[in-house]
């Protein structure tokens, strides 16, 4: 109500959700896995969002999705909540070169899957994607958002030092690095 210009997009269960919230169909936007303009020089490309897995319904439409934003020929890849999977990898390969990622870096393990806790990348997983992708730029996302899930920032400034990747790490920039 407060942005009755906005426009939403998202995958089929998050259209019948805000839907059911009273926002108008005309503003809900299916996520495609498929360049779509959202507004002049501003385009986007869903990808698949494993969380844990990757789901599709009857139809093949994504359950989870990330997405890339394209703008003046620079991409960002916005993962959202994902592990790092095959499929997510060639959606990406294809749509590269890809300048930023915003990777979630609260890996799952078995004490956290314990209590219900779905974790998303390990930090040595999302650098090791980011890499192999040949992203340019990382900004780690997630890793202290819940205390239940959390990673230290040392641990993420350590792996970097240890991996050595060919991307720069941004850990909470001031403005988006693209």
């Amino acid at each position: 109500r407060a942005s009755p210009a906005a426009r939403f997009m998202g995958p089929p269960s998050v259209l019948r959700l805000l839907a059911e919230w009273g926002v108008e169909e005309g503003r809900l936007f299916p996520a495609r896995e498929a360049w779509e303009p959202l507004a002049p020089g501003l385009s986007v490309h869903a990808v698949p969002a494993a969380h844990p897995e990757i789901r599709r319904d009857p139809e093949g439409r994504l359950d989870c999705v990330g997405f890339v934003l394209q703008r003046a020929g620079r991409r960002a890849y916005l993962a959202g909540d994902t592990s790092v999977k095959q499929a997510l990898i060639d959606a990406l390969a294809k749509l590269a070169p890809i300048d930023v990622a915003v990777l979630p870096v609260n890996e799952p393990n078995f004490f956290r899957a314990r209590r219900g806790i779905i974790g998303n990348m390990s930090v040595r997983e999302a650098f090791a994607m980011a890499d192999e992708l040949g992203i340019g730029t990382v900004v780690p996302v997630h890793w202290d958002m819940f205390a239940a899930n959390a990673v230290g920032l040392d641990e993420i400034r350590a792996v970097y030092a240890q991996m050595q990747p060919a991307f720069s790490l941004s850990i909470q920039p001031a403005h988006f690095p693209v």
